[in-house]
């Protein structure tokens, strides 16, 4: 008889300290042992934009509100999810924070994905400087413009 195993307890705590909408992604794992991943739900929390942000970008939320991400210590603003919708200062907006994401992104297959100054990158910070002083794992990317969301905590780097 199959069941579900659920993939990541750093989304499921993601899930519950930013909002408790969605459920899941699973894979089913046969008695045989065989795997097939099923996107139960995808992770989505609705938020209001603090200010302008872009389908795709690497987004933070505090308080309620979304903000573009910065991997910059000083700006406290880590990778919580990807905004899916464009969206003004107090417009409504849609965050996913696990799953497969599909967005305007322009990535490498297979390759891990990483949030920089710029975005969302496939290259990672290996020392500090004065824009970024942090590392954070997003994902690793599927296809050109799809990738499977697994936030791995903020590390800052000296």
């Amino acid at each position: 008889m199959p069941f579900i195993n659920v993939k990541s307890s750093t989304i499921n705590l993601r899930r519950n300290v930013l909002g408790k909408q969605g459920a899941v992604n699973a894979s089913i794992v046969s008695a045989t042992g065989t795997t097939e991943t099923v996107n139960v739900f995808e992770l989505i929390i609705s938020k209001t934009a603090a200010e302008t942000l872009v389908m795709g970008q690497p987004v933070s939320i505090i308080g309620g509100l979304v903000y573009v991400a910065s991997n910059l210590k000083a700006d406290n603003k880590p990778c919580h999810g990807i905004v899916i919708d464009d969206g003004n200062t107090n417009d409504p907006v849609r965050v996913q924070i696990g799953g497969i994401v599909t967005a305007n992104l322009t990535l490498t297959s297979g390759m891990d994905v990483y949030l920089r100054n710029t975005g969302l990158s496939q290259t990672p910070l290996y020392a500090a400087n004065v824009n970024e002083d942090g590392f954070q794992k997003i994902g690793t990317a599927i296809e050109t413009n799809t990738m499977e969301l697994n936030i791995q905590e903020f590390t800052q780097l000296t």
